[in-house]
């Protein structure tokens, strides 16, 4: 009787398994990290590695419609405003900060832009990117667009945010978006 001869085992690769490990680690803690980094903060209602600079927080106190209110920060992120907000949207006449301060409260994005000439490359821009930003999850896109009169160093625009703003020597409606995605529905009233 041929007896066939026996198959030789697979050789082992005794490294495959501790390098399939750490890969597997490397991979958790970079995800970890994104998570971490990337996720809005639960705790602040801001948003982490956020676009543009933080501003102090003036509060977010409801004075009586026409009152004088005086802000710490020029144009302010936050603080006391009117009781009712603007309708969101792009306006030709200016709409005082007691309104659009209320409107930041609801977690808006508001563009502020300073030009004599009136801007109308500005103003198209954000006719425009009112029509196409993405919506909340009340169908709104929560985002103001008003003259203003005395942005620091001469500025042309700046998106305002609750308690983060960011300046344009030039208006930019890509680096908008950048900022109305990071700031936007993160405020302290989750209302539309």
């Amino acid at each position: 009787m041929v007896v066939p001869p026996k198959s030789t085992p697979a050789r082992r690769r005794p490294w495959l398994l501790p390098v399939g490990g750490v890969i597997a680690l490397v991979l958790l803690l970079v995800a970890g990290y994104y998570y971490v980094r990337m996720r809005p903060s639960q705790a602040s209602g801001q948003a982490a590695g956020a676009v543009g600079e933080s501003v102090p927080d003036e509060g977010r106190t409801h004075v009586a419609e026409g009152s004088a209110i005086v802000y710490q920060s020029n144009p302010p992120a936050s603080g006391p405003h009117y009781p009712s907000p603007e309708n969101w949207g792009i306006y030709s006449k200016t709409i005082v900060p007691g309104y659009w301060v209320h409107n930041l409260e609801h977690g808006g994005v508001v563009v502020l832009y300073d030009c004599p000439s009136g801007c109308p490359a500005v103003t198209s821009q954000l006719e425009q990117a009112f029509k196409t930003f993405p919506k909340d999850k009340y169908g709104e896109v929560k985002l103001v667009g008003t003259p203003y009169s005395g942005l620091p160093n001469h500025a042309q625009a700046a998106a305002i945010a609750w308690d983060y703003r960011i300046f344009y020597d030039t208006f930019d409606v890509s680096k908008l978006l950048a900022f109305y995605n990071a700031h936007v529905d993160r405020a302290p009233e989750d209302i539309p």
